[in-house]
């Protein structure tokens, strides 16, 4: 509202193909009716400028055009100004390349139909492209201002002369807000992909919604913080990482699947669960003192690393394919009476603690360092902790280590030679009418300390 006479319209925008009439901003009263157009003239790639008079109009009361196209798949920043004189300006990429002097300003009006990325002309496709910090100003910004506060995501709260501005999450705001004190904040309007493209670091603590909203993250790092719903697919590439979290109880991404070939670490402080199918080549990572809970059969293929905190498995929850270096807590928490497998090889120096209503089987050859923990997860119902690797311990390979026998609990070795060397067991029977046993049926088992505690009678081998 209120946008008039002197004026300037800028953004980036990267191309993807040169489809007609593609608008980077129409802003109006619908078609041909008091527009002023930042656009692309047909589908040659050169940038263009105009404006409409108000009324119905078959003719643009001015046009400025640049003398090239831009380059397709490149980031490109392009400016419309209008002068108090009426002079029209094209700035690329901080540049001016085209120039005309006039008899006509835009009058100052309340302009209802305000787009980017679209036309106000029903007929002209929407731009295939990305756009972001799409800033509207109530005056003529000089060469050396559009130069100055280019950089993407440099404006980030009021400034004179700014009506409107659209970081597009480049800030850390949400995509769709506006962050000039105005309060204009966009409609989303169809299919929109939030791209992360910077290098860097960013924190986004605004929300992500939009049920065809997908997020992709080309490269550098991406910190969510907030409670984020898009429906759609995220992506992360091989240069890149996405944090879910920051170091406190916040943080998500959609509800869509999410292709991971680069890192996707959970960094909070609470207990959640991450309900989203994980594939790709990258890895994942438990940073954060909390527990976060898998509960997708996850086909990642780069490995699991916890540097902290609990990482749980569920009944139906995977750990993709490749080792898991275990520097916290691995948590096999299994509340279905369906077996569960565990393939992956476990390393490092954090314990594991299974939760088994059922079965747990270990088949990897698994040299973590730290306790093993097996506990029912119901009272009285049996749980079997199963330990069968074919060719070499499945349990403290060639190292030291304990186990602790909860009730109920059943630790069997399938196979022979499945225990490391002095492996100790003490058991935690707690309750009267339970009992907690260790089944040794393999050959060549050998065990060390041994710890019945506090009931002795209910520590059965």
């Amino acid at each position: 509202n209120g946008l008039g006479g002197d004026l300037t319209v800028e953004g980036w925008v990267y191309l993807r193909s040169y489809s007609s009439y593609a608008r980077i901003v129409d802003l109006g009263m619908g078609q041909q009716n008091d527009n002023i157009i930042l656009e692309f003239n047909g589908s040659t790639g050169i940038p263009m400028f105009e404006v409409y008079p108000p009324g119905s109009n078959t003719s643009p009361a001015r046009t400025l055009y640049a003398p090239s196209k831009i380059n397709l798949n490149t980031w490109t920043h392009i400016a419309g100004v209008i002068q108090s004189n009426a002079t029209m300006i094209i700035y690329v990429n901080g540049v001016a390349v085209a120039t005309n002097t006039g008899s006509y300003l835009p009058p100052t009006s309340n302009r209802t139909s305000n787009l980017i990325g679209k036309s106000n002309w029903a007929s002209d496709p929407w731009m295939d492209g990305a756009v972001t910090d799409v800033r509207i100003w109530n005056i003529a910004r000089t060469q050396a201002e559009i130069a100055a506060t280019m950089p993407v995501g440099s404006i980030t709260g009021p400034v004179t002369g700014l009506m409107a501005c659209y970081p597009m999450g480049s800030s850390g705001s949400s995509p769709v807000n506006d962050v000039s004190g105005n309060s204009l904040n966009a409609t989303q309007n169809g299919s929109i992909q939030y791209v992360r493209e910077l290098t860097g670091d960013l924190t986004v603590t605004g929300t992500i919604s939009g049920s065809s909203t997908s997020l992709d993250v080309p490269q550098g790092t991406l910190r969510l913080t907030g409670n984020n719903s898009y429906g759609g697919i995220t992506s992360i590439s091989n240069l890149a990482s996405l944090y879910v979290g920051n170091g406190g109880t916040a943080g998500s991404v959609g509800t869509g699947n999410v292709t991971n070939n680069g890192s996707l670490a959970f960094n909070r402080t609470d207990t959640n669960s991450f309900t989203n199918p994980i594939s790709g080549t990258g890895q994942v990572k438990q940073i954060g003192s909390g527990m976060t809970t898998l509960t997708s059969g996850n086909t990642y293929s780069g490995g699991t690393t916890i540097t902290s905190g609990t990482l749980a498995l569920n009944g139906s929850g995977t750990a993709g394919s490749g080792t898991i270096n275990n520097g916290g807590v691995l948590m096999l928490n299994s509340y279905t009476a369906n077996s569960s497998t565990l393939t992956n090889l476990v390393s490092g120096t954090g314990s594991l603690w299974a939760v088994v209503n059922g079965s747990n089987r270990l088949t990897a050859a698994n040299s973590y360092g730290g306790v093993t923990r097996v506990d029912s997860s119901s009272s009285g119902s049996r749980a079997n902790f199963i330990l069968s690797n074919s060719t070499s311990p499945a349990l403290y390979n060639g190292t030291n280590g304990q186990i602790v026998i909860g009730n109920s609990v059943y630790v069997q070795t399938m196979a022979s030679n499945q225990l490391g060397t002095n492996v100790s067991l003490r058991w935690n029977v707690t309750n009267g009418a339970n009992y907690g046993y260790f089944v040794l049926m393999g050959q060549n088992q050998a065990v060390g300390n041994l710890d019945p505690g506090t009931d002795a009678a209910r520590a059965v081998i």
